[in-house]
């Protein structure tokens, strides 16, 4: 007795994620999930115990049951007491919904899920890890810390999930690192929704809107709230091309709608420093990528450390070529000098270089994106991921 469903019918998937704004790359992810599962061998259901937002709107009007709870901001003293009252909702929502596969989305999210199913035996526990567990190393900071609190909580409770899945080879090597015995752990990549670029009505161009003068080359990022994002690498970079080029232009676009204001302080007062004169822009990110990538020459994405790179995989499926650290992760995606080029991490002059000799060789540049573009198709469409996870499902509950 495996399955808490009704015979012949759907299994019932909850997917338990911490938020659903936008902006929130795991939000994006779960969603899609959910919206390409085969109606009749999954029936979804999503949780937040974050609040909502607008991908909440978008679940419910495609059919999809979504429950919102709330204990607050991560920095609130009180979440915790008002976490025991979600795990209780959240009990009672497996039951009434009869859930057959509690899915949840890192570790957080996993650990409530483990509490409300408790004594649940027809529930199978599934979670998805979407980042590495190190993002810090400087073991005085708070932030790591935490880190090894995530550390402690996967190698304690590793035994009671069904299965894991890893975003990534990279994200499963740190799950096999820390829970050696544990051997149920499955890679499925990250994939895009494809249609959501090819709906955007093609190569829109906002550089007007931007102030840029035709025929200028510009070089994109997508920037984030963690300083492992490398933004500031970037910026030292564009000091640099700049000497070089002084008709180039880099735009950085706000991961989340609005910019951060302490990212978007941080870098703004750099680029002064740095004498940029106004060829550095920051721009809030739309509700569809698609244009502003479309409108880039150079996408350059510049982490220290990441679970998988969806912004990456993004641009090259744009036919834009990519540049990135080169980080284990990004090895998975990225062939260097075939399908994009890597640089070394932190290394604003071989940055620079890297930006240079990509902007020198159009030709050459535009056979690379192509290729980069061709291997997102093979491996990292919404489609592939969808089928992965679903036979993903099926060795959960043949476990």
């Amino acid at each position: 007795m495996f399955a808490n469903h009704e015979p012949g019918g759907p299994f019932t998937v909850l997917h338990l994620v911490t938020g659903l704004e936008r902006g929130d790359g795991v939000t994006e992810i779960a969603s899609t999930v959910c919206c390409g599962l085969d109606p009749d061998r999954f029936r979804p259901v999503v949780c937040g115990i974050r609040g909502g937002g607008c991908y909440a709107e978008m679940l419910r009007e495609k059919g999809i049951p979504v429950y919102i709870y709330d204990i607050g901001s991560p920095l609130d003293p009180l979440q915790y007491l008002r976490l025991l009252k979600v795990i209780w909702q959240i009990r009672g929502l497996l039951v009434r919904e009869r859930i057959a596969i509690l899915h949840a989305h890192n570790l957080f999210a996993g650990v409530t899920g483990l509490a409300a199913s408790m004594g649940l035996p027809k529930v199978r526990r599934v979670l998805t890890m979407h980042n590495p567990l190190n993002y810090y190393s400087d073991g005085r900071t708070f932030a790591y810390q935490t880190v090894r609190l995530r550390r402690w909580l996967l190698s304690s409770f590793c035994g009671r999930w069904d299965r894991i899945a890893g975003v990534s080879q990279t994200v499963c090597g740190y799950i096999r690192r820390f829970n050696p015995s544990f051997a149920r752990v499955d890679r499925v990549y990250n994939g895009i929704r494809s249609k959501r670029f090819e709906m955007s009505g093609g190569k829109a161009d906002l550089r007007p809107q931007w102030g840029i003068p035709p025929g200028a080359p510009v070089i994109g990022t997508l920037t984030g709230r963690e300083k492992i994002k490398g933004e500031l690498c970037l910026l030292y970079a564009a000091a640099e091309v700049l000497k070089h080029r002084p008709d180039a232009y880099f735009v950085f676009i706000g991961a989340k709608v609005v910019f951060e204001p302490e990212t978007d302080g941080q870098l703004r007062r750099l680029a002064e420093q740095l004498g940029t004169g106004g060829r550095v822009l920051f721009v809030d990110r739309m509700k569809d990528l698609a244009p502003a990538l479309s409108s880039l020459d150079l996408f350059v994405f510049a982490p220290t450390l990441a679970g998988f790179g969806l912004a990456l995989a993004e641009a090259m499926y744009m036919g834009i070529p990519v540049i990135a650290s080169d980080i284990d992760v990004f090895r998975e995606i990225v062939e260097d000098t075939v399908s994009g080029s890597l640089f070394p991490v932190q290394n604003p002059t071989a940055l620079a270089y890297t930006i240079l000799e990509v902007l020198s060789d159009r030709q050459a540049a535009t056979a690379m994106a192509q290729r980069g573009r061709e291997r997102v198709k093979q491996a990292f469409l919404a489609e592939r991921m969808v089928t992965d996870y679903q036979a993903f499902y099926g060795r959960a509950m043949a476990s």
